[in-house]
């Protein structure tokens, strides 16, 4: 990872109007671009457009606001921060008393001397361009006169536009996807979005580089929640051929690192997420329910496992105080091997079977561990052996066993080379289509 690289994209964009529809967007979309050299596709939802109970709302942008007290001087402004003012508030202009004030003024639960990200006006359709909301550090509040008059300034440009979504496409040797998902939304924020869209910036540039793939690549971004469902309803002939997907967020720095799992919690993805623990202990799998969760919940919801790979909870957390500054360029590269790691495994997952219709003479090929003085490498072996079905994958008998994949990988490899074992299908391929079966059966 280029440190400097890094840094220079997120002061770039993490203070720009970050919304669902903004100007802003295109120019964040071009640099990812620009940076893994890969060409997007630009998928375009109009205003006033509606998939599956989704509606698109209008282009929001900001030319100017403010909160000044009677003397003129200015107490807050959207040039302070851009979570001053709540995204999707409607246009305003005119002198409130302290209690009106207060009734449009959200502040940090916990964080007295931050703004706050109020996102409701723009998540809750209900409420988008219906009311305008400022925020202000609790501290700046608590100094403001009860008895004084304040002029707030909303001048905001609403007009007919475009949800982009924008897919960056690595080709494999199948057709068959597996899909990055990250956002560009959260305005002012770099941990809570924009360091999972820096990861995948260099997981999609190391990927690039390899000379082969087994399975497509598509980075999917999008504005949280709307984007990856307007996404989805729109293209649903493509949900078959997703085969897993894998959310990023929160990993600039954070509490701990975890892997959030499926709904059901019995998926492919789930296992790729509890093998992947034994090999990098400083990861816990978490349930569906806990962390935070995002657009890994609308891909699982439509039948693609998804997980995702987050560093919850952090203080900053919807702040102002989710600055550049506070970026662990260490925990960063650290997320990126291990979205590396989850592909390695992806890749090399195959169904295996023995050749031979009874135990080969292992001591003949120096495969033999002996059962009394290794008592625990002759069990794996044999597990391992019984478990070359035709049936499993490397990934399900490394599950089982609760052993690390590429130690389960390393033993086949070796049976391989005496041509002991013959290889099938990818597993990831495999573990959909019986996935696909449950869940139909289920309907």
């Amino acid at each position: 990872m280029d440190h400097n690289a890094v840094m220079s994209f997120m002061r770039r964009h993490y203070l720009k109007n970050r919304t669902i529809v903004s100007k802003d967007i295109t120019g964040i979309i071009e640099d990812v671009a620009t940076y893994i050299g890969i060409e997007p596709v630009l998928h375009r939802y109009p205003t006033g457009n509606e998939y599956s109970t989704w509606d698109i709302p209008p282009r929001w942008d900001v030319r100017e606001a403010w909160l000044k007290d009677e003397d003129g001087n200015i107490i807050a402004s959207y040039e302070d921060h851009p979570l001053f003012l709540a995204p999707y508030s409607i246009p305003f202009h005119g002198v409130v008393t302290f209690e009106g004030l207060k009734d449009h003024v959200s502040t940090h639960p916990t964080l007295r001397d931050a703004f706050f990200y109020e996102h409701r006006l723009a998540y809750n359709s209900r409420l988008r361009l219906k009311d305008w909301r400022i925020s202000l550090p609790a501290d700046l509040l608590d100094r403001l006169n009860p008895m004084g008059r304040y002029e707030v300034c909303i001048d905001v440009e609403v007009e007919p536009g475009e949800m982009l979504v924008a897919e960056f496409v690595l080709p494999g040797k199948s057709e068959d996807v597996v899909a990055l998902l990250a956002d560009y939304c959260h305005p002012g924020q770099v941990n809570d979005s924009f360091s999972g869209i820096v990861t995948f910036m260099d997981v999609l540039k190391e990927l690039k580089e390899r000379p082969s793939r087994n399975f497509t690549y598509s980075l999917m971004l999008f504005p949280e929640t709307i984007g990856s469902s307007v996404m989805l309803a729109s293209n649903p002939e493509r949900i078959p051929k997703i085969k897993g997907a894998i959310f990023c967020e929160m990993v600039a720095w954070g509490a701990q690192w975890a892997i959030k799992k499926t709904f059901t919690g019995d998926t492919y993805m789930d296992m790729l997420a509890g093998v992947l623990c034994l090999e990098m202990p400083e990861i816990k799998t978490i349930s569906f329910d806990d962390g935070a969760g995002n657009d890994e919940i609308v891909f699982d919801w439509a039948g693609i496992p998804a997980i995702s790979l987050q560093r919850y909870p952090y203080e900053e957390y919807h702040s102002s105080e989710d600055s550049p500054e506070k970026i662990d360029m260490e925990s960063m590269k650290r997320a990126i091997e291990i979205i590396l790691k989850m592909i390695d495994v992806i890749e090399n997952d195959r169904i295996w079977c023995c050749v031979h219709p009874v135990p080969f003479y292992m001591s003949r090929f120096d495969l033999y561990n002996d059962a009394v003085s290794v008592w625990q490498d002759h069990l794996f072996f044999r597990n391992i052996l019984f478990n070359l079905n035709g049936y499993k994958s490397i990934l399900e008998i490394a599950n089982k066993l609760g052993r690390q994949f590429d130690k389960t990988l390393g033993i086949i490899k070796a049976m391989e080379k005496y041509g002991l074992v013959r290889s099938g299908e990818l597993g990831l391929i495999v573990a959909s289509r019986k996935q696909r079966y449950r869940r139909l059966k289920k309907a």
